[in-house]
């Protein structure tokens, strides 16, 4: 963990301990198509729909049915078929347990052995072939197929297409024409989705699918939605390198539950970083495992020439107000007061910040004076973008504190790139109501990705008593505990 605040000093006169007790909530996931094939190659009955349960509990498929067109449906917007899995030849098995799948197959005698192998149950109205569409619903009170084809008495629970009164041969994840020849496994994370334009994307990243070839049957009867690819820093998070030093980046790990250690299939951009310049770099790792399934980006933070303002201004300057000098560990920022009511404290225009290193500008600072309010804008040409400002802040601070200014705030579109130049500008209530005449000392600015909310580690320095007159604290004696609080 990256720290910002210093060192310092805590007395105690008292201390309390308490123990909580948590309770772990869970959110119950919902039942959903977790894979659609539809088969290249011959035979053509190789065709099947797997069923997953995400929900904590025990299923009987008998309280769900499948509802579907072939090619489309003869009226828009309604199905035209229902299967129901209450035939014990067919379907003699029904209950799913939690986190099982079912595997519904085509009922022809000449389909794959190792469908058959995996299938819970048979029908002969798979009859996909690029342009039909499914929905699994939850049956309500008077379920029947003549109610669920006007579209009554069932909950939607996942769709695989819709019931267009065209035959429609659709876009998925990117590919045109997507249901045919094609094998759909639903993404880690996705769940059911009643909307079908969602559903499929625009690419294979916004679908929420994985789409294969339709001879890929490597996943049926199985499936993982919590899957973890995890990526793991080596090193910390946040790098400072003095200017013109030197920079060698730590790598990465990254681990699948499945596919095991998949270090080698990271892919690092950004890991060459320019020490001449300074600025705040991004270092991005990423890595998919054998499924394609991608694991979260993480980034490291490299900052070159960092804003500790020790005996200097780092290139920082006041205008509207306030004026700037280099202390002996801080800058300080001195406000003229009111008929000042916009003051700016602006870095340098070659600020040289990569947006990708963080969302957030932290600040260390120490407020001496009344103002309550601050402002963090990343400029724009000209033209500031502020983020959410920070308002009710503490006055006549006795230590040095770090506030956060979430720069997506200012709209995506603003922390974006490369900017050249921060500006913060702290005000009285609002600038209307004027500045109040006093200083702030700034001790660091930097460009974080996370907020640090871990606490300081505490380690007692000394315990002092009131009573002078006895090694031993008595009833009514005052206990000093001396503490040092470190961050580094």
């Amino acid at each position: 963990m990256y720290y910002l605040q210093r060192n310092f000093i805590v007395w105690a006169s008292l201390v309390l301990a308490s123990a909580m007790s948590f309770s772990t909530m869970t959110q119950a996931t919902d039942i959903y198509f977790s894979e659609y094939h539809e088969p290249t190659t011959t035979p053509l009955t190789n065709r099947y729909l797997e069923i997953y349960n995400g929900s904590a509990l025990q299923i009987d498929m008998k309280d769900y049915a499948i509802l579907l067109c072939q090619d489309k449906c003869d009226i828009g917007g309604k199905y035209e078929k229902v299967l129901q899995f209450g035939t014990a030849a067919d379907f003699p098995t029904t209950t799913v347990a939690s986190g099982e799948t079912y595997v519904i197959r085509h009922k022809n005698a000449n389909v794959a052995q190792d469908i058959k192998d995996a299938a819970d149950g048979k029908t002969g109205v798979l009859y996909q072939t690029g342009n039909d569409p499914f929905a699994l619903v939850k049956k309500k009170d008077g379920f029947n197929v003549a109610n669920a084809k006007l579209g009554n008495n069932y909950t939607v629970m996942d769709v695989i297409g819709f019931p267009s009164g065209t035959s429609t041969a659709w876009n998925v994840c990117g590919a045109a024409n997507g249901l045919k020849d094609a094998t759909l496994v639903k993404k880690e994370g996705k769940q059911g989705n009643t909307g079908w334009l969602a559903s499929r994307g625009t690419d294979a990243s916004s679908c929420d699918w994985i789409r294969t070839t339709g001879d890929d049957r490597s996943d049926i009867g199985q499936h993982s939605p919590d899957r973890q690819t995890v990526i793991s820093l080596s090193g910390n998070q946040i790098v400072e390198v003095a200017l013109n030093g030197s920079y060698s980046d730590a790598g990465a790990t990254a681990s699948d539950d499945t596919d095991g250690n998949i270090t080698g299939n990271i892919v690092t951009v950004g890991s060459t970083i320019n020490t001449s310049v300074a600025g705040t770099y991004a270092v991005t790792y990423d890595v998919d495992d054998a499924k394609g399934n991608s694991a979260a980006q993480v980034v490291r933070t490299v900052i070159v020439d960092p804003w500790n303002f020790n005996g200097s201004k780092q290139g920082w300057g006041g205008a509207n107000g306030v004026s700037v000098a280099a202390a002996s560990t801080y800058a300080k920022l001195t406000f003229v007061g009111p008929g000042k009511n916009f003051p700016n404290f602006d870095s340098s225009a070659t600020a040289n910040i990569n947006t990708a290193a963080g969302r957030y500008v932290a600040v260390t600072l120490k407020n001496n004076s009344l103002n309550t309010k601050y402002a963090m804008a990343v400029m724009v040409g000209s033209s500031p973008k502020w983020a959410t400002t920070l308002t009710s802040q503490t006055t006549l601070d006795s230590d040095f504190k770090t506030v956060y200014f979430d720069m997506q705030t200012a709209g995506a579109a603003n922390w974006t790139g490369t900017r050249q130049k921060l500006r913060f500008r702290a005000t009285k209530v609002d600038g209307s109501s004027g500045v109040a005449a006093g200083t702030i000392f700034i001790d660091k600015i930097v460009v974080v990705p996370v907020k640090d909310t871990t606490a300081p580690t505490l380690s007692v320095v000394s315990i002092a008593s009131s009573n002078a007159s006895s090694t031993v604290a008595g009833v009514g004696d005052v206990v000093t505990l001396t503490m040092t609080a470190n961050e580094s």
